[in-house]
């Protein structure tokens, strides 16, 4: 949704909702850290952790190693794909609101959406990667019993920390509080009502 300046500071009362790029990796791992032990916990009760470690070591092993480095690199792209995808389908101009790039200081990968979504749209765009990437890829690897999936899904969860810690922030966010990704900071402007 397209709203002017003049509508949201005469009717809305601005907050920055933000963490540092620092803040944001160190909540990533301990906001991930019950996640990755849990599935940890549950891949390992139904496999033997000796026929995971044989796998792992094998020779064929190096091979794995080296396409399981190709896929993080895939799936950390993918990652921010899955952000813009869900939230330009909530964006009155689409692909034009949504912005691509990498801060180069972190080596860190964004989407940016420049429109103001209402806050479950952005919640939900903000969470979509930590699904797709994430918790579908684990329980396949569950079911599978792909011990190269099962540790690309952890590190995609992990790389979804600071979604969620962003997330965590919107929590108690009223449902007609408008949201806009910050331009040049982690997290967001929020906008609640008068």
């Amino acid at each position: 949704m397209i709203v002017s300046e003049h509508v949201l500071s005469s009717n809305y009362v601005k907050e920055e909702r933000i963490i540092s790029v620092a803040k944001a990796n160190i909540l990533a791992i301990l906001y991930t850290f019950p996640f990755i032990m849990l599935f940890s916990f549950l891949y390992l009760r139904r496999f033997s952790l000796y026929d995971i470690l044989l796998q792992l070591g094998s020779g064929e092993g190096m091979f794995y190693t080296l396409l399981l480095l190709f896929f993080i690199i895939l799936l950390t792209v993918v990652h921010e794909l899955v952000h813009g995808v869900t939230w330009q389908m909530y964006c009155e101009n689409k692909w034009k609101s949504i912005k691509f790039g990498i801060m180069k200081e972190f080596l860190t990968p964004y989407c940016h959406c420049k429109e103001t979504l209402y806050i479950r749209q952005y919640v939900i765009g903000a969470i979509m990667p930590l699904i797709i990437t994430g918790i579908i890829p684990m329980v396949a690897a569950m079911i599978l019993q792909n011990n190269y999936m099962f540790l690309l899904s952890q590190l995609m969860i992990l790389a979804a920390g600071g979604d969620i810690a962003i997330v965590i922030l919107l929590l108690r966010e009223d449902k007609e509080t408008l949201a806009v990704d910050h331009p040049t900071k982690c997290g967001c402007i929020v906008y609640r009502k008068k």
